[in-house]
């Protein structure tokens, strides 16, 4: 089909065409001369012939000399342009003919009977597709005229043979028809040779081209002399490459330092994280801690105070995580099945407080039709509505939030409401920018890094949704979120993991752990996060070595592992352990302060069975345990 398109098979097969067209044309044109040109010669010359005859036969019929008519009428047969002659008598019978059976007979009467009586100088029958033409005209001696009575005697009847010259003609008809197609087919093949020399030829060397230069080959160049136009195309292009080289090469450049920059980048954010990471690990790890054993409300409402203000740092540093992945296309959902009351009900735990604290109403409204359990990233999900929410609060002193959970044809739509101080006009286009603020009289109390509506908006579009808002200055904002999360059934596991439900009872099933940390705060952090778990025994090494050591000389059924320590580092222990074969015999859980997806990709991939990310979620921490003590009992006890 494309082949079929290309100018270079259609052009010529035009031409082809138009050339027959104009050749059928001229042919016919010339036909139609030849034939008039053809018809008017032959009659010209029968009536040459019909006169000639005339006058000769005239003297003889005078005379009477019967026999002297006969033998020239016999003669005249000689010529095969004539295939019939005759002459009558006054009595309309043929007294002389060349063929003898005719004599003395009245053929044709009727016409001859209409020549003598309307006195007519040549009467004439011509038919030229039949190749027919007779002549008959009356013999009236010299001074005969249609205007007198001169003596009448007898008529001429003449029958012409046209084949012959129909034949003639038609040779040269058909050596005209050669010639004329000839003709034609040496102009189309001179027109072409010519047309594809000066035209096609550097049409098709700018095509190949322009599919090099499309392929990344900026080094071809059309060598080609020819006409101005031609020349100047050829000129042109081959600029055009040269730019095109020369703007490919820049790029490159600029592509390679940009990757070198996201590079350095990624690097610095890890690293940052990580720093980050470490000391916030102990800030709100021993903080709910001391919030688990407070007695007292008062000093209780304060630590969570400090626990709120470390997990809103750590919202912002993953933000910027966040945005640094939305930056390099490496952002990625982990949709799987939850529960929505339950993430509904860890929403109301988060802003309830948040609520009694700014004294601004918080509501929650949902539809009867909404699915308990939907297909989706919820922990992408909460981010959204917990950025929401956030602003909201943040930016309504008095009044009310309100949040509202619609369910319509697999979309979950979401609307966050308040009457807070609301949007200028002039910044509804701008607000899920990248670090936008909105301006509020430099109110320093509304500062904050400008990155989570931005990255909200970029969540909704990855859940096949999108984001919209609509605010009215001192009248409040509303914020409509629309996310596309199929409907599931009730998942086989659904275990609670609240911050406060310990297992406290006693077994004779201990669960022995081994716990790899370099920092010692962080081991003891994790000794007082497990203590309450009384089936537990937690050994430590404080690097990789140490850790391999004391798994040959004892057996461990978890290996909390620490991926960032000094000697040998949790990637090293993963590989010495799979390449020993020894990664069935012990469950691992990586533990790092490196968030990046393809960081904990790359430890999954290398050995490690699950991940907790610094700061280490207790409730999370607890409840792996708790698996892993019910799977070691029900192994031994079968229940």
């Amino acid at each position: 089909m494309r082949k079929r398109n290309s100018i270079f098979f259609n052009l010529p097969l035009k031409l082809i065409f138009y050339t027959f067209i104009i050749g059928v044309f001229m042919y016919g044109a010339i036909d139609l001369l030849l034939n008039k040109e053809y018809e008017e010669r032959t009659e010209e010359r029968i009536n040459s012939i019909s006169s000639t005859l005339d006058w000769a036969i005239d003297p003889l019929l005078e005379e009477k000399n019967y026999i002297a008519l006969n033998r020239f009428v016999e003669k005249v047969r000689v010529n095969p342009f004539i295939e019939n002659i005759r002459v009558y008598d006054n009595e309309y019978k043929i007294i002389a003919s060349n063929k003898e059976s005719e004599k003395h007979k009245a053929l044709n009467s009727e016409l001859i009977k209409k020549v003598v009586l309307q006195e007519k100088l040549f009467y004439k029958n011509k038919d030229w597709k039949k190749d027919l033409f007779e002549v008959a005209l009356p013999i009236k001696g010299r001074g005969f005229s249609s205007d007198n009575n001169d003596r009448f005697n007898g008529t001429l009847y003449l029958k012409f043979n046209l084949k012959r010259e129909r034949f003639i003609y038609s040779k040269i008809k058909y050596f005209l028809l050669i010639f004329t197609m000839t003709f034609l087919t040496l102009l189309s093949a001179v027109t072409m040779s010519i047309l594809k020399k000066e035209i096609l030829n550097p049409l098709a060397k700018v095509k190949e081209g322009l599919q090099k230069v499309s392929r990344g080959d900026y080094s071809y160049k059309i060598m080609h002399r020819g006409r101005m136009e031609i020349n100047e195309i050829v000129k042109f292009f081959n600029e055009m490459s040269g730019k095109v080289r020369e703007a490919s090469k820049t790029a490159d450049e600029n592509t390679r330092e940009a990757e070198r920059i996201s590079l350095v980048k990624s690097i610095f954010l890890a690293n940052m994280t990580h720093e980050l990471r470490t000391p916030l690990n102990l800030i709100i790890g021993y903080t709910e801690l001391l919030v688990e054993e407070e007695k007292d409300s008062e000093k209780s409402a304060k630590m969570n105070t400090i626990v709120s203000a470390g997990k809103h740092l750590l919202v912002i540093i993953n933000d910027i995580l966040d945005l640094s992945k939305i930056e390099v296309d490496k952002l990625k959902l982990s949709p799987e099945i939850f529960s929505f009351s339950h993430m509904l009900e860890n929403i109301k735990k988060i802003f309830n407080m948040r609520s009694d604290e700014k004294k601004v109403a918080f509501k929650i409204s949902c539809d009867n039709n909404i699915p308990e359990y939907l297909f989706g990233d919820e922990s992408r999900i909460k981010q959204i509505i917990i950025n929401l929410l956030s602003n909201s609060f943040k930016f309504t002193d008095k009044g009310y939030v309100e949040l509202k959970f619609k369910y319509q044809k697999s979309f979950l739509i979401i609307t966050v409401k308040d009457t807070g101080i609301g949007i200028p006009p002039d910044s509804l286009k701008k607000i899920f920018n990248s670090f936008e603020q909105v301006e509020m009289n430099h109110d320093r109390k509304y500062e904050g890094t400008g990155l989570g509506l931005s990255i909200t908006k970029e969540l909704a579009i990855m859940m096949n949704g999108d984001i919209s808002v609509k605010s009215e200055q001192g009248q409040g904002s509303e914020f409509l979120v629309k996310l596309k999360l199929p409907v599931s059934e009730k998942p086989k596991d659904n275990a609670s993991d609240d911050l406060v439900k310990v297992d406290e009872s006693q077994s004779d099933i201990g669960l022995e752990i081994l716990l790899a940390e370099d920092i010692e705060d962080n081991r003891i952090l994790v000794k007082h996060m497990l203590r309450k778990i009384k089936e537990v025994h937690v050994d430590f090494a404080v690097n990789g070595k140490e850790a391999l050591e004391k798994i040959s000389e004892k057996k461990y059924d978890l290996l909390l592992l620490d991926i960032q320590m000094p000697v040998m580092n949790g990637m090293e222990v993963l590989k010495n352990l799979k390449e020993r074969d020894k990664l069935e015999d012990i469950h691992i859980i990586a533990t790092t302060a490196y968030a990046m997806r393809e960081e904990r990709e790359k430890i999954l991939e290398s050995g490690s069975h699950d991940i907790i990310t610094k700061p280490i979620n207790m409730a999370k921490l607890r409840k792996k345990v708790r698996e892993l003590l019910d799977k070691k009992r029900e192994r031994k006890y079968g229940f």
